[in-house]
């Protein structure tokens, strides 16, 4: 109707003029957005600031290079992961030592994390245990899964970013009963009592990766105005 092409007329996604409540737009606009490459509603002006992304990482690619893309950046990943875990953790023998300081403002110190990222929900048994490194191995399964429908390389280069250190997580379950986290950031007198490892690191940037693409997207022309 009327409506609708008002919010044409505008430069808005006629969608935006359901009853949806905030939180279900945001979401939309934040994800689905940068999943598929559509537009999924009007972005806010203040988004459109930054230097735009190389092209091939925002072009639309095919569900078979989202998925290799996203097994690849998953593989890379877990190998990083577990790697930097056995050198740190079995060959400096820092599950003895305790901690190592590597330089200033950087200190390797040794925590068995049986929670989920930066020690959260932590102090489970056995059960815990194994519920988590399950929901780790499903989770990562959705995010690959999740990684065939995008059209963005950038998002499914973030997904599976994301699932590599899900995987890295939970192998550590299964190997040592618990995660190990040996990274630990204090500097200028803050004491940061958390560790943490590269898989969490992983885990939030791969996510972070998916709201990129929203910062990116180019400015809209301004509306030209009769002479």
């Amino acid at each position: 109707g009327e409506d609708h092409q008002h919010a044409r007329h505008n430069g808005q996604n006629p969608a935006e003029h359901t009853d949806l409540p905030s939180w279900a737009r945001i979401f939309r606009r934040i994800f689905i957005g940068s999943l598929t490459g559509l537009p999924a509603g009007r972005i806010p002006a203040n988004v459109h600031r930054g230097a735009a992304m190389p092209e091939d990482l925002q072009k639309p690619l095919t569900s078979r290079r989202a998925l290799f893309a996203a097994m690849a950046a998953a593989l890379a990943i877990l190998a990083a992961d577990q790697l930097s875990k056995y050198l740190v953790v079995v060959v400096m023998n820092l599950r003895e030592t305790g901690e190592a300081h590597v330089f200033p403002g950087l200190t390797f110190r040794m925590a068995w994390n049986t929670g989920v990222n930066f020690g959260l929900l932590s102090g489970g048994g056995d059960m815990a245990r194994y519920i988590l490194a399950a929901g780790a191995g499903i989770a990562s399964i959705g995010l690959m899964v999740g990684a065939m429908f995008c059209r963005r390389m950038l998002s499914a280069l973030g997904l599976g970013i994301a699932a590599g250190g899900a995987i890295g997580n939970a192998i550590d379950r299964f190997n040592w009963g618990a995660v190990a986290d040996f990274i630990n950031v204090s500097c200028c007198g803050i004491h940061n009592p958390w560790s943490f490892n590269v898989a969490d690191i992983a885990i939030f940037v791969g996510f972070g990766m998916l709201l990129l693409p929203m910062f990116n997207r180019p400015a809209p022309e301004a509306p030209s105005t009769p002479s």
